[in-house]
């Protein structure tokens, strides 16, 4: 049986990359589209600001993740999560990368088993 943890969700558009912390935790990046917000990136850090920060840095090795960031004309909003760096941290972001399989995502996470989260 698989465990669930619950974290508590908060978002910006990336524009406003300030009000993240500089704790570890879970990041989504989404797009907005006619359905909804639609997860193309999902990962975890160990400091999500400095991490959020690398996303939009003109050096983002993801040429995915860096298109949309500078050519995608809706809005682009990332939602993160407070979480302690561990295994667990592993686990659920290899949840949320099965759960969504986001686009600019191309390798699995490495984890032994997920563990189940509340989703935003």
């Amino acid at each position: 049986m698989e465990c669930t943890m619950l974290l508590t969700w908060f978002n910006a558009p990336v524009g406003r990359l300030y009000q993240i912390p500089t704790t570890s935790g879970l990041y989504i990046f989404t797009i907005q589209t006619h359905a909804g917000n639609t997860p193309i990136y999902v990962g975890k850090a160990k400091n999500l600001y400095e991490r959020m920060c690398q996303h939009v840095s003109n050096s983002e090795q993801n040429l995915d993740l860096k298109s949309y960031i500078n050519n995608y004309p809706g809005i682009i909003r990332v939602y993160w999560a407070q979480a302690p760096y561990s295994n667990d941290l592993d686990r659920m972001e290899l949840y949320l990368f099965r759960r969504y399989n986001p686009y600019c995502n191309r390798i699995e996470p490495s984890a032994d088993r997920t563990l189940v989260c509340n989703l935003p």
